[in-house]
This record gives structure tokens, C-alpha cells and sequence, in this order.
């Protein structure tokens, strides 16, 4: 049931070896002209003419290359006087945190607990950290996966380190977790996926859940400052590359987590299956025993023709399902082939599913398979969220270069598709750079980086930082030097394969754009080796970016608002958007009674995006006042539930049908109307039914 993962390495070896022969540039616009470095954010000595900024964008980490790891901008120090900090994980397995103004928070970290020896190409830093308070006394933590890709001596699991000390608080290893088990010995014991983190069951303390290589799903509590405990653990029977989302899919009191997973072919399992992907939903509460067998406990499951590499986003992308939806992409795997051979993929999509049951709602067609995972936000000012990927593998035979996708969700045509191309440092006008396999590691993000109330889509491609206009992905960085003059580019001197971050690190009201990758002249104008890491960080867009007039129509937001400013969106990889909006549970009843005993109904109302919203109720059409219905709560928030309370009572009216309307309104938002029919007749016959369920 294992999976050779020698494909995305080979991916990651060319990429490295093209950017190790690029020849040294000459200065020129375009991959010159950059907009400033946030203050602190630099190497002390230029690394040559031609070869460097002038500013001399990007702090020097010292460690080998960023390569899979995003960065994250968060809270991480405790101290909010001095604004965000930013943690990220190069690429040899080094955690670094750097405050507001560049400087070094603590000493990096070393993940691993000993030394070890990954494959030649491969690596042990390849998880995006997580931040949040795991108690929630003040105290942020970073927790993030450690260990190689391919079979080795390495250990792999995650570490929890405490954000004001830099200390390593608790580590769960799944080589010493499958010892202490005594299930069979797995090859693989690293996490390739990230960490998300929720209370999700609202006892002040997160929840941790995370997928690994050796084939199984884990959710962990924290306990103490120092301990946690496994609340259970599913085994998958294939490798999870996804990271899981905790989401509210039945509206009780706790939140479900929900993970997508690779599956292989395997007769000999009851039932057999078949090669392609799984997307699960769990219930959080403790097991006994802690193990989950495969093929069992979930509370549903959908299987898809191909594996899952992509993390799901949730929102509320369909106006015809009632409240949110999950989004996922697929993966490049299957058909397994060399990536030097190209053939037609499975997963040339992106799908929509309804939470309650995991159906498929809508597949949104691709020109590729989509690796990338989505980012969620309304990028044309209708008022209504739109889905952005990066697709893009050489081994696939759809396209001959990446592309970043948009989609109005209703419609499975793409809203618009762009080639992103990196500056472009050729005398040549007409020569263009762009990674084919830029929809393998990256996602996009979704921000307005210049404060002028239109959001823009950001992701990086080849050597850059790409940035695409929201509403028709129209590319505004400089990709034809020196034909695009002095038009700037946030150009990062090595291949960046990850995602973006932007948010406002320092306080001053702007949106800063950071990336981690290398510098391939850290040694000069020759490129002598070894390239370290380097973490990139731009500002004050808007004196390079000027502000656009929006096209007509267009809902202008707030000046620098980011509706997806990060990888899966917040510090904790909560992965959930939506825009502001009332909503109820059920918006038809159909009420069929002998009017004998009145009867009270209850229908759930809540607030979109959790903001709180004042509400009224209004009724029409009930001309002989059949139903009685009030609030339960004037505000409804993520917090404060809300219900509209009704009672019907028929006892005095004809038997016939009664149409009623009830209107919950809230400010500045649209209604939500319920109709609710009710129908008298003479005699109901009731009967039970025996339900079984486990």
C-alpha cells in the first residue's frame, strides 16, 4: 500500500539544477526595480553588480535553502507592541522566527531530534509552521512537521516550541509512536503536510491534527505546557500529503475534522480498492482503543479518481447549497509516470463538496491536474467568493507552462487563467521564464496590496513573486525586461517553490509581501555554492503598484484587506472564509398537522462569517394567526447562537394548506426568508420506526 514519492524530488532536483546554470545578469529594469524591503529585512553587504538589489533585499538565514515551507506571519512572541513576527523552516529542518524589524527572535531551531541522512535530493524541513495558543493563556506556540520525503534514518512527527523561549516544549515522533504501538514498521515517518489547529471542542485547549507519510491521520490534544495527549489515530493505508480542516458539519456543539488522503489499489483489503484519493470526515471526540482501523469510524467518506496532495478550503462558494462548501484540488500521481514523460493526468479539476454528507456539488474543469491547494476570496467585487489555484506539472501533457486559474464557482469554465512569468533578467524581449511545475508546491493568496480597495491574486513562479490584478488576472509585475521599463517585480534570485505570506508585519497600516527561497550570488557574480536561505520580505507596495480605478460594478473593499493572506489563510490553518451574511439551517418547512396539540419547531440561524449581527423577525402572509414565532436571541455571532422559535397552532382554523413567511433581517446584510407551509387535515397517523445507527 505504499507510494514510490521519488516524482516530487526529482521535481525539486531540476529546479534546483536550472537555477544553479542560470548565468549572472546584467543590470537592467524590471527584476532591478523592486519595491523597498521592509526595514531590517536585508543582508549587510551587496553581493555584487547585476546580481543584487540595490537595497539589498533579504535576510540571509545562514541554513540551506527554503524550498517546501511557507512562511507564516503571526503572533508569536506574546507581545503585540512590537507588531508580527514570521516563522518559516528551511529546508535542512531549522525553524526561524524573525521579529517586525528583521532581527533574530531566538536561535533557530534544529527539528530533528538527532542527526540523519535523507536521500540525495531530498529533504527534512518541508511543513509550514502553525501558530496559536494551545492553552489559551497567552502563550503562542509554533508547531510544525519535521522529516524526510523518501524512506531514510530519519525520524519524522512534529515539535510544539514555545514562541517566547524558542524551546522545543513537547515532540510527537511517529517513529517512537509506531514502537510503543507495535504496528508493523513503516519506511516513511515524515510530515510533508502542515498542522491545523482548533478548540475544537471548546474546553480552552487546541486540538492538533496532522497527516504523515507512514499512513496514518492523527489528532493530538494539548494538555499542559509541556504534555499532550493522542485522542486517536485513523490508519489511512496510504500517505497523506493533505493538511485537514476542523469545520462545524452537523451544527452540534463540537467541530468535525475533516482530511483527504491517497488511496492504492489493494484486493486483498474487504472491501478492495481502487487507486485514487479519499476525503474523510471524522467525529474529535476520544477513542478506545486510540486506533482507528482502515475502512472504519469516519462519519462519512467519498471516494475521488485521484490521490489528494491539495488542503481543502471551506466557504460559501454555492448560493444553491445552503451555508458552506469544502474546495479541494487533486494531485499530479495518477498515472504514475516519469516526469520526463509526459501523459494526460487524472484530477484536471477542482471539486466542491457539501459538508453534511461529503456529495459532490460542482467540478470545476482544469486545463492540468491541480496540486495547489485553493484560496477563497471575491476578487471581482461581486459580493460573492471565487476560487483561485495554481496548475501546472511537466509530467502532464495539458499545458506547457503553469498557469494561475479563477473561477466563479456556479460556472465550471475558468473565469480567467494567466501565465505567470517571473522578471525576466534576458536581453531578449521576447524571452520569457516560467515554471512548468508551478502548480506543484505553491498556492496562490488573495490580498489588496497597494490599499486601493481592489484585491489582487499573489503566488510565486520560477524566480518571483508574482502578482495578478483580482478581477481579470492581469499580471502587474514586470515579466519583459527591458521592454516593461521601469515596471517592478519582486524578483527572489532562486526558484521559490511555496506560498506566499502578506499581512502587515510592522504596524504601519500596509500590507507586506513575504516568500523564503535562496540567493543564488550569495557568493558573488560566479554563483559558488553553497546557496543558503534567504527570507524575503517587500513594503509599501503602493509607492510601485499605483491604486487602479475598479471597473464598473465593482464592490470596493476596505483599503489592504486580505481575505486569504496565507497559506490555508490564518496562523492556525483554519482554511475557512466567508463572506459577512446571515443564514438559517432550513429556509422550507412543511408542516403537516390535525391541530389537536400545538407544536414547536426551531430553526438554527448563524453568522457567516462568525461576525455579530443584531437581528429582527418579521412574519407575513399568517392572516389567521396560525404561528407564533419569536428569537431566541436578539445577536447571533461565532459564539452566540441564535434560533427562530415557532409554534404552530391549527385548532381553530379549516383543514386546508396555510402559506406563511418569516423574514430574519440584519443590517446592511440581505434577509433570509423561511416559508413555511402548513397543512390542516383531520387525523394524523403517526408511526415509529426502529433506527439503528453506529
Amino acid at each position: 500500500m505504499k507510494r514510490s514519492t521519488t516524482l516530487p524530488i526529482l521535481l525539486i532536483a531540476t529546479l534546483l539544477i536550472l537555477a544553479t546554470v542560470i548565468p549572472s545578469p546584467t543590470a537592467q529594469a524590471g527584476y532591478a526595480d523592486q519595491p523597498p524591503p521592509l526595514p531590517g529585512w536585508t543582508h549587510p553587504v551587496s553581493y555584487g553588480l547585476g546580481v543584487d538589489t540595490t537595497a539589498r533585499h533579504g535576510i540571509n538565514l545562514g541554513n540551506a535553502p527554503i524550498i517546501r515551507s511557507s512562511p507564516v506571519i503571526a503572533e508569536i512572541d506574546g507581545n503585540a507592541a512590537n507588531h508580527k513576527e514570521v516563522a518559516v523552516v528551511t529546508s535542512d529542518g531549522f525553524l526561524h522566527v524573525r521579529r517586525a524589524n528583521g532581527t533574530q527572535l531566538w536561535s533557530p531551531v534544529q527539528l530533528l531530534p538527532a542527526p540523519c541522512s535523507p536521500q540525495s535530493g531530498d529533504h527534512v524541513g518541508n511543513s509550514n509552521p502553525v501558530v496559536g495558543e494551545l492553552l489559551s493563556d497567552g502563550v503562542p506556540y509554533i508547531v510544525v512537521g519535521y522529516g524526510s520525503i523518501l524512506p531514510s534514518n530519519c525520524d519524522g512527527g512534529i515539535v510544539a516550541v514555545n514562541g517566547q523561549t524558542g524551546q522545543i516544549v513537547w515532540r510527537f515522533s511517529l517513529r517512537q509512536w509506531q514502537q510503543q504501538q507495535g504496528y508493523a514498521q513503516e519506511e516513511l515517518y515524515g510530515v510533508g503536510g502542515s498542522v491545523a489547529l482548533a478548540d475544537a471542542d471548546g474546553d480552552g485547549k487546541m486540538e492538533i491534527a496532522f497527516g504523515g507519510f507512514d499512513r496514518n491521520l492523527y489528532l493530538l490534544s494539548a494538555v499542559t505546557s509541556t504534555t499532550y495527549t493522542v485522542r486517536w489515530y485513523y490508519h489511512a493505508a496510504d500517505t497523506i500529503w493533505s493538511t485537514p480542516i476542523f469545520y462545524n458539519i452537523d451544527n452540534d456543539p463540537e467541530l468535525e475534522l475533516l482530511a483527504a488522503t491517497d488511496i492504492t489499489a489493494n484486493d486483498q483489503l474487504l472491501p478492495p480498492t481502487q487507486d485514487g484519493g479519499f476525503l474523510y470526515a471524522f467525529d474529535i471526540a476520544p477513542r478506545t482503543p486510540k486506533r482507528i482501523e482502515f475502512h472504519t469510524g469516519f462519519i462519512w467518506r467519498t471516494y475521488v479518481d485521484q490521490a489528494l496532495y491539495s488542503s481543502p478550503a471551506i466557504g460559501d462558494v454555492l448560493a444553491s447549497n445552503p451555508g458552506s462548501e469544502l474546495v479541494i484540488g487533486s494531485s499530479c500521481w495518477l498515472p504514475v509516470s516519469p516526469i520526463n514523460i509526459p501523459v494526460t493526468k487524472k484530477g484536471r479539476w477542482v471539486k466542491i463538496f457539501r459538508l453534511s454528507d461529503g456529495a459532490v456539488l460542482q467540478t470545476l474543469n482544469a486545463p492540468e491536474c491541480v496540486e495547489s491547494s485553493p484560496a477563497l476570496g471575491d476578487i471581482d467585487g461581486d459580493g460573492k467568493l471565487e476560487i483561485v489555484v495554481n496548475v501546472g506539472w511537466a509530467g502532464d501533457n495539458g499545458i506547457p507552462h503553469s498557469e494561475t486559474i479563477a473561477w466563479d464557482p456556479e460556472n465550471p469554465t475558468p473565469k480567467w487563467r494567466t501565465i505567470p512569468y517571473s522578471a525576466n533578467f534576458s536581453l531578449d524581449p521576447n524571452v520569457r521564464f516560467n515554471d512548468p511545475n508551478g502548480g506543484n508546491l505553491q498556492s496562490p493568496v488573495i490580498a489588496d496590496i497597494n490599499g486601493d480597495g481592489i484585491v489582487e491574486v499573489v503566488t510565486a513562479n520560477f524566480w518571483s513573486v508574482v502578482i495578478l490584478r483580482g478581477y481579470d488576472g492581469q499580471q502587474m509585475t514586470c515579466y519583459l525586461s527591458p521592454a516593461c521599463g521601469a515596471q517592478p517585480s519582486l524578483y527572489a534570485w532562486y526558484t521559490v517553490k511555496s506560498t506566499p505570506a502578506v499581512g502587515d508585519i510592522n504596524g504601519d497600516g500596509v500590507l507586506d509581501v513575504v516568500i523564503g527561497g535562496g540567493h543564488q550570488f550569495v557568493n558573488g557574480p560566479s554563483a559558488e555554492p553553497p546557496i543558503t536561505a534567504h527570507l524575503y520580505a517587500w513594503t509599501n507596495l503602493a509607492t510601485v503598484f499605483p491604486g487602479q480605478t475598479p471597473p464598473s460594478g465593482y464592490q470596493t473593499a476596505p483599503a489592504y484587506s486580505a481575505p486569504w493572506p496565507q497559506f490555508r489563510r490564518s496562523a492556525t490553518n483554519d482554511g475557512v472564509l466567508n463572506v459577512p451574511g446571515l443564514q438559517a439551517a432550513i429556509t422550507e418547512l412543511f408542516v403537516l398537522t390535525d391541530g389537536s396539540t400545538p407544536e414547536t419547531y426551531e430553526i438554527a440561524l448563524s453568522s457567516r462569517d462568525g461576525s455579530s449581527l443584531n437581528l429582527s423577525l418579521s412574519e407575513s402572509g399568517d392572516s389567521q394567526n396560525i404561528i407564533s414565532a419569536t428569537l431566541s436571541s436578539p445577536t447571533v455571532s461565532g459564539t452566540t447562537p441564535s434560533r427562530v422559535v415557532m409554534t404552530v397552532n391549527a385548532a381553530s382554523v379549516a383543514n386546508g394548506v396555510y402559506p406563511v413567511t418569516l423574514t430574519v433581517s440584519a443590517p446592511s446584510l440581505p434577509a433570509v426568508t423561511i416559508n413555511v407551509t402548513v397543512r390542516k387535515v383531520t387525523v394524523v397517523y403517526r408511526t415509529l420506526t426502529p433506527y439503528i445507527a453506529r
